[in-house]
């Protein structure tokens, strides 16, 4: 299914959020600044961020959990069980 575009016009395009939403998890882990050709993206991203009281908090929410999941592995002897790899790459794919 293709994604819906993003625009800056956000009260012109009711799917904003949804196709923020689609590419939020890159976002937050810094894959679209990385990525050649990505940066138009990261943009409206970010301003999209700057204005979506929503958005935002999903947005936090997969920082925090990011925040929670590196400060665990750091502190855990043990690797993540593949399992459990499997299970969260799932969950934030959505």
């Amino acid at each position: 299914m293709p994604r819906p575009p993003l625009t800056t016009d956000r009260a012109a395009d009711p799917t904003a959020c949804q196709a923020v939403r689609q590419h939020l998890h890159a976002h937050v882990d810094g894959e679209l600044k990385a990525e050649e050709g990505q940066q138009a993206l990261a943009l409206l991203l970010q301003s999209h961020l700057l204005h979506c009281v929503p958005c935002s908090r999903v947005a936090a929410q997969l920082r925090a959990m990011r925040e929670s999941l590196r400060r665990h592995a750091e502190q855990s002897d043990e690797p993540m069980r593949d399992e459990f790899r499997a299970r969260m790459q799932k969950l934030l794919a959505g």
